[in-house]
């Protein structure tokens, strides 16, 4: 099957992203959505401007994420470092990995993402491209801590846009993604992974006191 993506079908503008969000301490699921919402030029680079309804404080955030899309290689900015790195490299096969290196305080945050394997699904009627992926640690003395997820072409990671690492629910005293509930674009239409009842949910307040339960918006 030959790879469908080309430039600028990654994150097109009106893509959203849609989250459960943890909380280290908490039982509460909370939400957390990405929204393509413009255009911007750095280094030289056609770009993509994301926003989202609050940063999550395990893992790699800023105000706006910036991507861009380099035929089957979507790149993303690290603001603090002043540079660009792979977020997805759709032309890998397995065996073949790529490094993300961040700025966070979280020194495990830097990873290895290992192409396990790769596979092609069927999404709205298009066949796409999936890599099986080991996230693994950079940094001396973590080296034995990774996780798996799958990477889905045009979508992004299953579990966090920005390669989150799962296990700052348990290191780091914060929120963090829970996993993507649905994708959207204009253009691909709509794609609920099925891990939440819902896509969209927002937690209701009244006179600043949060209600009890979620109030489906979608």
């Amino acid at each position: 099957i030959p790879l469908h993506l080309k430039a600028q079908e990654f994150a097109p503008i009106g893509a959203e992203w849609h989250y459960s969000q943890f909380h280290a301490f908490s039982g509460d699921i909370f939400y957390y959505y990405i929204e393509s919402t413009g255009d911007t030029v750095i280094h030289q680079k056609n770009c993509r401007v994301l926003n989202h309804n609050g940063a999550l404080f395990c893992g790699f955030s800023t105000d706006q994420f910036i991507v861009y899309q380099d035929n089957a290689i979507v790149y993303f900015y690290e603001p603090v470092l002043d540079t660009f790195q792979i977020l997805y490299d759709l032309t890998a096969q397995a065996g073949d990995y790529w490094d993300v290196i961040f700025s966070t305080f979280l020194p495990q945050d830097s990873l290895r993402v290992f192409v396990d394997a790769t596979t092609y699904k069927i999404i709205n009627g298009q066949p796409l491209k999936v890599l099986d992926v080991t996230y693994t640690s950079l940094h001396k003395g973590y080296e034995d801590w990774y996780y798996r997820s799958s990477i889905i072409e045009k979508i992004g990671d299953l579990n966090y846009l920005f390669h989150l690492y799962p296990l700052s629910g348990l290191f780091c005293d914060g929120d963090y993604s829970g996993g993507l509930r649905c994708y959207e674009d204009p253009f691909f239409g709509f794609y609920e992974t099925g891990i939440a009842d819902s896509c969209k949910y927002t937690k209701a307040w009244v006179n600043n006191s949060e209600l009890s339960g979620y109030a489906d918006i979608s």
